[in-house]
């Protein structure tokens, strides 16, 4: 990902990592999901918070 792009995805990363309700795995598993070529299907977003919460998506 190159110019304005990446600036967003650091600056919205750099924000997540400030939050205490974000586990830090959160932030790094969904920064490597955006710096890939294709945008993360949904599923695979709730199963990042559902992992690292331990709640159900149900």
């Amino acid at each position: 990902m190159a110019g304005i792009e990446s600036e967003v995805l650091e600056t919205f990363l750099a924000a997540l990592t400030d939050v205490d309700d974000v586990p830090p795995q959160v932030t790094e598993s969904l920064a490597a999901l955006l710096a890939a070529d294709k945008l993360p299907k949904p599923d695979q977003l709730v199963a990042l918070y559902t992992d690292a919460s331990g709640e159900s998506a149900l």
